[in-house]
């Protein structure tokens, strides 16, 4: 996850530069098109955390673990929603300028 949320950040990156916008659309894709697989690992996790909770075998470094993933997930997907939107008009704009070059 850290790789992707890095890849995906746009802080100091060029976006003028065609291959580092390319970098960053990339890693926007793969949350959303893993976005499903990785909620549902995620929510068996959890599944199992609290099945474990129930019979007292579960260390609270497991829990907090647990909610750290949730976080990071969640801040990833949030991230990506919002550089998505900031990326979008940038997209287009080379879309249209490589389809006309063509």
């Amino acid at each position: 996850m850290k790789e992707t949320t890095d890849g995906a950040k746009i802080k100091g990156k060029d976006l003028n530069d065609l291959k580092v916008l390319i970098g960053v659309k990339d890693k926007i894709e793969i949350v959303k098109n893993e976005s499903n697989a990785i909620t549902l690992k995620l929510d068996q996790l959890d599944e199992s955390i609290k099945l474990l909770e129930q019979s007292n075998q579960i260390k609270d470094k497991d829990k907090k673990a647990t909610k750290k993933l949730f976080d990071e997930w969640n801040g990833l997907k949030k991230l990506a929603k919002d550089v998505n939107k900031e990326i979008t008009p940038l997209v287009e704009k080379e879309s249209k300028s490589v389809s006309t070059a063509v």
